[in-house]
């Protein structure tokens, strides 16, 4: 490959959709390893898999697989079995390890600490299937000056990224004006073959807006398009959007009496009963520090400091965000890690575009009505998160827990509904980006 266009056919064959590099220092080896990032940006442009937690070790730490082939110069890849991210919570700092073992087409001799070679450039192409392919350029070769030459699409962490075909941002925002056209659509879904189905639900502003934007929902935590997360939000006219709120995780508790013994228990500890209905909800903005009213409980975080100069620092890894009860000496009724929110928040927060929608019921006859959506084509995109930048607007009472937690039928076979969300005023969201901007 004497070419870049070469090398980016070579690696489009091979499965990869986006193009990201990297100059390595002399101190990106096989003994420092790759240094990826000073802060949990760069989380949110690479795949890897379940992170884990080594709180026991000299320098706690979080690590992670990454699904790493190398590619030669014909275009032949093999899997990197032992690749993988060290994640050092204190400076933060993240480190591709692991990345030569087991791999005969690694470029070992290249990456040695001795001798320390300076100019070769890094080359990742990532694929929807999580692959990531890794090809190394070398200092003198005409390639790497041309693609030093090359303008970036975006930069994330350490990392620049190649402008292929077209700027994914470009043909969403096409689309979803496209989609503007249309005033009001009936609420529909995709399902699993991609067919447009009917959504009777009143949360169907977002299934909506995938159906027409080609998505099919699934459970992973992975951007909707291209890339880029796509949040829809109600609001009731265009030109005063006033300050709804914004969903911005799901995630499930790991830990506390949610989780042992059980959400039923939790629910008849701190939620609400309504005998009449034979069911218990829990629910309420609950805020960093502040005891609620109705549940008793204190929204927390736990295991971190900020340092004189403010700089955020995670102290304990087993800790993290915390539902505590004051009245039994701060028992732990709730608890999601902080493996868990770096998890949730980087895999899809990266690039982020937030979509009004107004909605209206449409008579359908026989009393039936379904929802419809109209969605604005002005929408509003943060660039560049990180999850401290959650962790810090948590503790500024931005981001608050709203959860939505029942259980019904409780005198026969009770049925829970789990909600857990964290949320946030439309007016905050710039404190959880670098750049938040109208499109």
């Amino acid at each position: 490959m004497d070419t870049l266009n070469a090398l980016i056919q070579r690696l489009k064959q091979n499965g990869a959709t986006r193009i990201l590099y990297k100059p390595l220092s002399a101190n990106d080896n096989t003994k420092q390893q790759i240094y990826i990032g000073g802060n949990w940006e760069v989380l949110s442009v690479l795949p890897f898999g379940e992170i884990q937690s080594y709180p026991e070790v000299r320098q706690p730490n979080f690590k992670a697989p990454v699904n790493l082939y190398w590619m030669n110069e014909e275009g032949q890849v093999a899997h990197a079995p032992g690749a993988q991210l060290i994640m050092y919570p204190k400076y933060p700092e993240i480190r591709l390890s692991g990345f030569l073992k087991g791999c005969p087409l690694a470029p070992s001799a290249h990456m040695q600490p001795n001798p320390r070679t300076e100019g070769r450039i890094l080359v990742l192409g990532i694929c929807p299937d999580r692959r990531i392919l890794a090809h190394l350029l070398l200092p003198g070769q005409a390639i790497t000056a041309e693609l030093l030459d090359q303008p970036v699409l975006s930069v994330a962490g350490v990392f620049r990224e190649l402008i292929l075909d077209r700027d994914p941002l470009e043909e969403l925002l096409e689309k979803l004006h496209d989609i503007h056209q249309m005033g009001f659509v009936d609420s529909c879904r995709l399902n699993s073959s991609g067919q447009k189905i009917p959504y009777v639900a009143q949360n169907g502003g977002g299934y909506t807006l995938e159906a027409l934007l080609d998505i099919i929902p699934n459970g992973h935590s992975e951007p909707d398009f291209r890339g880029i997360e796509i949040k829809q939000f109600g609001v009731k006219r265009f030109d005063r959007l006033g300050s709804p709120r914004i969903t911005l995780m799901t995630p499930e508790p790991v830990g506390g009496i949610y989780v042992n013994p059980g959400v039923i228990p939790f629910l008849h500890l701190y939620g609400k009963p309504e005998p009449a209905k034979d069911r218990i909800y829990f629910t309420g903005t609950h805020q960093y520090g502040v005891v609620h009213a109705t549940t008793g409980l204190r929204l927390d975080l736990q295991g971190y400091n900020i340092t004189a100069s403010g700089k955020f620092e995670i102290t304990d890894i087993t800790k993290g965000i915390m539902l505590v009860d004051p009245r039994t000496a701060d028992t732990v009724a709730a608890l999601w890690t902080f493996q868990q929110i770096i998890d949730h928040w980087s895999k899809k927060h990266g690039r982020t575009v937030y979509v009004p929608a107004i909605s209206q019921q449409k008579l359908l006859g026989d009393d039936k009505t379904i929802r419809q959506y109209h969605y604005n084509d002005q929408v509003w995109l943060g660039v560049s998160t990180d999850p401290i930048r959650f962790f810090r607007s948590l503790l500024s009472k931005k981001v608050y827990y709203d959860p939505g937690t029942k259980v019904e039928n409780l005198s026969g076979t009770p049925v829970t509904k789990r909600r857990n969300q964290f949320r946030m005023n439309f007016k905050n969201l710039a404190s959880l980006y670098d750049t938040f901007e109208l499109k």
